[in-house]
């Protein structure tokens, strides 16, 4: 079970930012409020509890992603250049003190999000090139089939 996953954040996360998930999220599943959330509130609050706790965190983050699993557990689309970036990034966190540690956890995952933002913005200018050259193309044909009918009168 990936608590990560369950609460919808990323493995360098700081602590408000796993707060803020598991509020909101308990807010969605509580039973009280969701007659069907009681399997899905019980997953959140087993992820709140290991992922709140930085000792529970740490044994945690260590289980995840071990070099001996990296090749054969990695999740889909997830490379094992980027299962050693998050070994060696969770090493480089641990050797600062504790108040350190929140500021780089945030700033990896503004760094992260902040990637994703690049390679979407990647995406939607190729697919602005493309939906261009597709517009010229078509443009184009349409000139073409105006000229032979034209051509045929």
């Amino acid at each position: 079970m990936d608590y990560y996953q369950i609460l919808g954040i990323k493995r360098f996360s700081s602590d408000i930012e796993v707060k803020t998930a598991y509020r909101s999220l308990v807010k969605i599943w509580h039973p009280d409020i969701n007659a069907e959330g009681a399997v899905k509130f019980k997953q959140i609050t087993e992820a709140n509890a290991i992922l709140s706790d930085p000792k529970k965190r740490k044994e945690y983050d260590a289980s995840l992603v071990t070099p001996a699993k990296q090749a054969t557990q990695a999740p889909q689309g997830y490379s094992a250049q980027k299962a050693k970036f998050d070994i060696a990034v969770a090493d480089f966190l641990e050797t600062l003190p504790s108040k350190d540690r929140k500021t780089a956890r945030s700033l990896f995952s503004t760094a992260e999000r902040l990637s994703e933002i690049k390679a979407q913005a990647k995406f939607n200018k190729v697919a602005a090139q493309i939906t261009a050259d597709a517009e010229q193309k078509i443009s184009e044909l349409r000139r073409r089939l105006d000229q032979q009918s034209k051509s045929k009168k």
